[in-house]
């Protein structure tokens, strides 16, 4: 039996997909709501035996594990009209197949992140307090559910005629994100790129969050194409990697002009 935890997750990620309904205008067939342990991993393996019985790889860290995900096929329509409609709105995890559509609810329970390896109480109180204000995609970040590829379909808002004034007067103490000892000037006069924000860890993304956050209101994350461009253009600076002189290897990073 699920618990009443699971119960009402199942139940909040069924109101979303009513408003979904709604939007699409078609009935909506449920294939998968909340799966046990157990059933998950007879999904694992039927993955791995590779005889066709289980085409898509299932997660062990699975939002279908806490009632906060849902598979479904939309009938008398196309999956892709729906699939457009659902990308255009969903802030969670989706992902769309021929005959089926998976969506997963925002989550930042102390057992997702658990189960993802990235618990600690900092991040936890992070995304849970009520008082701080993150977008979705703020929150989904730091819980590791976007990847470069995610950032890259986001407008990135970068503004570069903005950034010689962005950083004045931020004063952090800055590792760098590859775990290399960062030259000075410090952190007040990086640029982080939506590729370098990616590949942090989670730690370090906490790390670097404020910045970031500031960068984001600011001028933006841009693509590492847009900092090439910006490069080219005079208004930021790239730095190439080098070797300092207690052989410490600093990456190549964006700064302000």
């Amino acid at each position: 039996m699920p618990s009443r935890e699971i119960l009402e997750n199942l139940k909040a990620s069924a109101d979303v997909l009513q408003t979904y309904r709604d939007k699409i205008g078609k009935p909506i067939r449920i294939t998968s709501g909340w799966r046990t342990p157990s059933e998950q991993q007879k999904l694992i393996n039927a993955y791995n035996r590779h005889d066709g019985s289980q085409r898509n790889k299932p997660s062990e860290t699975s939002l279908h594990l806490e009632g906060l995900a849902l598979d479904f096929c939309v009938q008398g329509s196309s999956q892709s009209y729906a699939q457009d409609i659902i990308d255009e709105i969903h802030m969670g995890e989706m992902e769309f197949g021929s005959n089926y559509t998976h969506i997963g609810l925002p989550t930042f329970s102390k057992k997702y992140l658990e189960r993802n390896g990235i618990y600690n109480s900092k991040i936890y109180r992070k995304v849970n307090i009520g008082d701080v204000e993150l977008t979705p995609y703020e929150k989904q970040k730091i819980i590791k559910r976007m990847n470069a590829s995610n950032w890259q379909n986001m407008p990135s808002n970068f503004d570069k005629t903005k950034n010689n004034n962005t950083f004045k007067g931020v004063k952090i103490n800055f590792l760098n994100y590859y775990g290399e000892i960062a030259p000075e000037p410090s952190l007040s006069k990086k640029i982080f790129t939506r590729e370098d924000i990616a590949q942090m860890s989670s730690n370090d993304y906490i790390k670097f969050e404020n910045h970031i956050y500031k960068q984001l209101k600011t001028i933006g994350i841009p693509t590492n194409y847009e900092a090439q461009v910006a490069v080219q253009n005079g208004s930021i600076i790239w730095v190439d990697p080098y070797i300092r002189k207690d052989g410490t290897k600093v990456s190549g990073y964006y700064r302000r002009a």
